[in-house]
C-alpha cells in the first residue's frame, strides 16, 4: 500500500520473488528473506510486480490449462544435469511448452518448435552501456531463430514497451546490414568501439572515505594525458556489500592506454588501502 520496494541489503537491487519457498531472493549475492511484510508500513499484503519465469508460467498455465510446461531458469537448473535434462524432455515432447530465461534463446534445435513468444526484451536498452541495442537485436534473432528452423513455418511474438525502436524494428526484418549502418553511426558520434578503444576500472571498498579517496587519486593522474578521455568516477550499484566506483578511458592508441595505467597502478599499488581494482580492457560491456 505504501509503495515501498524490497530492496537487497547487500547489493540495492530489487528482491526477486520465489513462490516455491515464499522467499524473496537477491540475483546478485543470493541473500535470502522470508519476511512477509512491508518494512515501512507493517501491511502484509505485498503486491507481485513484473513478469518472472513463475509468474508467466502461471499466465500461461492459466490460459492454456491443457498445456504441458516446463520452465528453465536459475531455481530449475541447479541440480548437475538438470539444464540438459530439461531440454532434452523437451526435445522428446514430454511438454508443449518451454518457458525461461535468456538461456533458452540460443542452442535449442528442435523441428516441432513453430512458435516463440519474448517477453520485454528492450528492458536491456534501459542499461547505461553503449552496446545495449547491439545485445538486444541479438537476442532477438536468437530467440526467434527458435521457430521453424525445419519444414514447418515459424511464428514469433515480441511483447515490447518500444516497439518503434530501431534494434527492435531491425531484428523483425532480420536487417543485419541496416542495423549495422545505424548503430555505427550512434558509436561514431559518441566516439564508441570500434571507433576507439576502452579500458574500465571499478573499484570495490567498504568505506566510501578510502573509496573515493583512492578513486580520485588515480583520476587526478589520468586526466592529466590527453591522449585519451578519463571519464567518471561514476558511481555504481552495491554489490555483496561492497560500494564501488568506476572509471573509463577512452582513447584512439592502446598501447598508450595500457601502458598509462601499468605505470600509474605501479606507483599507487601501495597506496589502495585495502580498495579492489578490477581491470577489464576493451569490455563487451559496461558495468552497472
Amino acid at each position: 500500500q505504501c509503495g515501498h520496494v524490497l530492496m537487497c541489503p547487500n547489493c540495492e537491487t530489487t528482491l526477486s520473488y520465489h513462490k516455491a519457498d515464499q522467499s524473496f531472493r537477491c540475483h546478485t549475492c543470493d541473500h535470502v528473506s522470508f519476511r512477509q511484510d512491508c518494512p515501512e508500513c507493517g501491511n502484509r499484503v505485498l503486491e507481485m510486480k513484473g513478469f518472472g519465469t513463475q509468474r508467466l508460467e502461471e499466465i500461461v498455465a492459466k490460459h492454456l490449462p491443457t498445456a504441458r510446461l516446463l520452465r528453465m531458469d536459475r531455481d530449475t537448473t541447479t541440480r548437475k544435469n538438470s539444464h540438459q535434462k530439461l531440454l532434452s524432455d523437451f526435445n522428446n515432447h514430454e511438454a508443449d511448452i518451454l518457458i525461461g530465461t535468456q538461456m533458452i534463446a540460443k542452442g535449442l534445435d528442435n523441428p516441432l518448435v513453430t512458435c516463440v513468444g519474448i517477453i520485454s526484451p528492450d528492458a536491456a536498452l534501459l542499461h547505461e552501456d553503449f552496446s545495449s541495442a547491439e545485445r538486444v537485436f541479438s537476442l532477438i534473432l536468437q530467440a526467434s531463430g527458435r521457430a521453424g528452423r525445419h519444414d514447418l513455418a515459424g511464428h514469433v511474438y515480441i511483447q515490447t514497451f518500444n516497439p518503434d525502436h530501431y534494434a527492435i524494428q531491425y531484428a523483425l526484418r532480420q536487417d543485419y546490414k541496416r542495423f549495422f549502418m545505424r548503430e555505427m553511426q550512434y558509436r561514431h558520434m559518441g566516439s564508441y568501439p570500434p571507433y576507439s578503444y576502452l579500458i574500465e576500472l571499478v573499484f570495490l571498498h567498504k568505506s566510501e572515505a578510502v573509496l573515493d579517496e583512492v578513486v580520485f587519486g588515480y583520476q587526478r593522474e589520468l586526466v592529466k594525458h590527453k591522449e585519451f578521455t578519463t571519464l567518471g568516477p561514476a558511481v555504481l550499484r552495491m554489490q555483496r556489500n561492497l560500494l564501488r566506483r568506476r572509471l573509463i578511458l577512452k582513447g584512439k592508441d592502446l598501447d598508450f592506454m595500457r601502458e598509462t595505467l601499468y605505470d600509474l597502478h605501479a606507483v599507487l599499488f601501495k597506496q589502495l588501502k585495502g580498495v579492489r581494482v578490477s581491470i577489464n580492457v576493451n569490455p563487451v560491456s559496461i558495468s552497472s
